[in-house]
């Protein structure tokens, strides 16, 4: 594979990626547990605060942030490569947070209350977490890459006419390959 075609594989590769993670932003990612009741939720859910009856919370929009960073990774994958990288060690400092936040949150709901609050992250986080960490490690070691794998482009060797046919041959070749004529015909003289 040629570096132009492995270039354009990983640039696909971190958009699909970046689309993932956008998924992701509407799949329950944290789960929260006290005593008897269990709630999952999404980033969404929670940016909004509508997590459940139960469990109310206020509303967030700052966690749209996590929606956007992916948007931002989503067209600036081309373009340059730094930003990509610098926005996904940013959406893995925002899902950490996400993560302190509703901690905090759940703590201060129950504050009062002899519940044991546990909050713990799902899947969902933790492929968000992998997620961002593939697209920066990409970014980083894109030169390495491109270099391990791509295989020179070949540059046009000039083809052999053949002075009976006309038809191109390799440089190499002695004789035609569609009529047989020596391509030698400048060291051999014609009577």
């Amino acid at each position: 594979m040629t570096s132009s075609k492995i270039s354009k594989i990983i640039s696909i590769g971190i958009r699909i990626a970046a689309l993932l993670l956008i998924i992701l932003f509407f799949v329950p990612s944290i789960c929260v547990s006290c005593d008897d009741m269990e709630a999952n939720f999404s980033a969404f859910e929670a940016a909004l605060g509508q997590v459940e009856e139960d469990l109310a919370m206020e509303y967030d929009y700052i966690l749209f942030v996590l929606l956007l960073l992916p948007l931002i990774i989503l067209i600036c994958a081309n373009k340059v490569s730094v930003i990509t990288a610098t926005v996904s060690v940013m959406n893995i400092v925002a899902m950490i947070i996400y993560i302190i936040m509703v901690k905090i949150r759940c703590d201060a709901y129950f504050e009062g209350i002899e519940m044991m609050v546990s909050v713990e992250p799902k899947f969902a986080f933790i492929l968000n977490i992998v997620l961002c960490a593939a697209i920066i490690g990409v970014v980083i070691f894109e030169r390495r890459i491109i270099e391990k794998f791509a295989v020179p482009e070949e540059t046009a060797v000039p083809e052999k006419l053949c002075p009976m046919c006309g038809c191109p041959n390799k440089p190499e070749d002695r004789f035609c390959m569609n009529c047989g004529a020596s391509l030698n015909a400048e060291s051999e003289t014609i009577q």
